[in-house]
Parts: C-alpha cells; sequence; structure tokens
C-alpha cells in the first residue's frame, strides 16, 4: 500500500482508536473518528550529536520549537510499512514501529464474552517500538511522544497487573480529556532505560526517550488508551437509545483500562500476530491483501459494543464515511470473518 495512507486503528467496539499514517499530517486518539483535536506522533531514533529522525507523522506548526537538537522527518522512500488484520508495522533502518489490536472472540449480538474476550474490548492499542543496536559502536535514544493542543499531559502511574513481572506500576502520561499512554516496565536484565520528558514544541509534546546502549537492543512495549470514547452528542444519543459504552463496566476509569492494555499485552498481541498470519495464508495478491487489510481495520472501526439498562449488550456497525460500495463489501466479508456470526 502507499505508505503515507492514513489509518483509523480503532480499539475494538469502543468509538475511539488512533489514526496514523499521513505524511506530515496530524492523527492521533479519535473519538466518534474524529482526531480530537489533530495530533502529532513523534516515533524515532538519534545518535549522538545527530537530530531525531522520526517517522513522518507531525505537521510542521507541532514541530515548530521542539527540544532537542532538531528534527528530521522521513521521506517515503525511507521507509518501509505493512499493513496486516492485526498489525499497523513501520520499518527505517534498525527500527521497527508497530501499532496492533486483537479480535475479541465469542462475540454475539446480545452476549457480552466472558474472561479473556472481555480484554479485547478494552479501548486500548498495543504499540512496539523495537530498535536493534547490536552492530552500532555508539548508543542510540528513541523516542515516543504526542502532542495534545488545549489539553496538557500530565505524568502519572498506574498499576501494571500481576501479568508484568517485576513491577507494581508503570509510567504514562494522561490528560483530562480521557486519552494516556503508557509504558511497559523494562523486563529484569534488560539493558535500556527510559525517562518521561516534556518536549514543549507547538503543541506542547510529551512522552518517553528510551537510551540503548551500544551493542543492545531494546523492544519497547507501549499501551494506548481512551476512556471517553464519545463526543457529548454521540454520548446523549447512547443515553437516548438505554446504551453505555461496554468496556465502560470492566473498565471504569482511564488508569484502569490501560492497566489492563499492559496486563493483557503479551497475549493481546500474540492475538494480532495470529490475524496477521491469516492474512499472510492467503492467496498471494499484494494488491487484493491491502485491500482486504485495510477493510479488517475498517470494520473494527464501524462496529459499536454497547450495554444497554438492564445489562444486554447492543452489537452493531456503522457506516464508514467515503466508503465505496466494493470497500463497504470487503468490510462485511472480512468482519464476517473475523469475528465469526457478527452480522
Amino acid at each position: 500500500m502507499r505508505h503515507d495512507r492514513a489509518v483509523r486503528h480503532a480499539a475494538f467496539g469502543a468509538d475511539c482508536g488512533f489514526e496514523l499514517g499521513a505524511e506530515g499530517k496530524a492523527g492521533g486518539f479519535t473519538r466518534d473518528g474524529v482526531p480530537v483535536p489533530p495530533q502529532s506522533v513523534f516515533t524515532g531514533y538519534r545518535y549522538p550529536d545527530e537530530p531525531w529522525t522520526i517517522l513522518p507523522f507531525a505537521t510542521s506548526e507541532h514541530l515548530a520549537g521542539l527540544d532537542g537538537p532538531g528534527w528530521r522527518p522521513l521521506p517515503a522512500a525511507r521507509y518501509g510499512r505493512s499493513v496486516g488484520w492485526g498489525t499497523d508495522r513501520w520499518m527505517a533502518q534498525a527500527l521497527v514501529f508497530s501499532l496492533s489490536r486483537p479480535m475479541p472472540r465469542g462475540l454475539r449480538p446480545g452476549v457480552l464474552p466472558e474472561g479473556a474476550d472481555v480484554q479485547a474490548l478494552a479501548p486500548v492499542l498495543y504499540s512496539i517500538l523495537d530498535y536493534d543496536n547490536a552492530h552500532t559502536d555508539d548508543p542510540v535514544e528513541l523516542v515516543f511522544a504526542i502532542t495534545q493542543p488545549g489539553a496538557a499531559w500530565e505524568q502519572a502511574t498506574v498499576p501494571a497487573g500481576p501479568g508484568v513481572a517485576g513491577e507494581n506500576n508503570a509510567a504514562a502520561w494522561t490528560t483530562t480529556t480521557g486519552f494516556g499512554f503508557a509504558v511497559v516496565p523494562p523486563p529484569a536484565g534488560a539493558a535500556w532505560t527510559f525517562e518521561p520528558r516534556r518536549l514543549g514544541g507547538g503543541g506542547d509534546a510529551a512522552g518517553f526517550v528510551f537510551r540503548v546502549p551500544a551493542g543492545g537492543r531494546a523492544v519497547v512495549k507501549l499501551v494506548l488508551g481512551a476512556h471517553t470514547c464519545s463526543t457529548p452528542t454521540g454520548a446523549a444519543s447512547v443515553r437516548a437509545e438505554g446504551g453505555a459504552p461496554c468496556y465502560t463496566r470492566a473498565f471504569p476509569t482511564l488508569e484502569t483500562v490501560l492497566g489492563a492494555g499492559l496486563e493483557s499485552f503479551d497475549s493481546s498481541l500474540a492475538a494480532a500476530r495470529a490475524l496477521d498470519d491469516a492474512l499472510r495464508g492467503l492467496p498471494d495478491d499484494p494488491v487484493r491483501k491491502d485491500a482486504l487489510a485495510r477493510a479488517g481495520w475498517s470494520f473494527a472501526s464501524a462496529v459499536r459494543v454497547r450495554a444497554d439498562a438492564v445489562g444486554a449488550v447492543i452489537v452493531e456497525t456503522t457506516p464508514t464515511i467515503g466508503e465505496t460500495s466494493e470497500e463497504a463489501a470487503d468490510r462485511a466479508r472480512v468482519g464476517a470473518f473475523l469475528v465469526p456470526g457478527l452480522d
């Protein structure tokens, strides 16, 4: 696919997600399918005495005034991209950055899945920032940061959960508007370290900087989450129909959303990779696979899972703005495969 095409990376069923991919344009967290407000995302690397080399997910306005030794967005010819049913992945030299989400199993209209499947309804996305510095003699720094115009980022800690060994809490950035991201603590013996950092700039960017020694490798796990997934208009519409976002039953706060993502990271990533494997197993037609991959993300973005006043679960899909009839047909076919029995 074209490297610079934006994809709405939806948290399944929750009216929110994370838009990314358009070169030189903002995206970021979305509510009711719209970035609120448009945010730039800074992810990349730098060696000593060099500027930051970043994937091109930032506007010139948000780049203006950033702290540091300079910021150099990569042109499309300098990075690769691969989109699957569970993972969207960008590659630039030794850097691999990805966004993933699983699909719930056993979801049916009127039935709330139990156990691990409930985790798949948490409004989170799973990200990996992977850098292999094994073949250089210099340390390298990595960055992941997001602007948040009009709503300042605040440092926070969230429960890492029993599934995250060695740590009780994880570092995070959150806002009062209901968005946030957290880093899974480094495993015992990891060579890389990190620190929260404000970067300033035109959009009040904040995030994490990671340090990887010469000869080392960092596989950084990040959870991106949202809690207020509907605009006031959308929320009023849901209330009028007697429903509420289904995830609020199990995840009443942004901190519990992020904590659930931290705890379920490895199992959710494995489920997302199984979806990627399923797409790779189809006949080798790159153009058709690209269309089917985009249909999978479109399907996740279109599904709404809500709980009504008496505890039943409402599952529905909404039209995708600007979708062609062929794209709508692909979305329906792919959705029927990804979540069998969901009409």
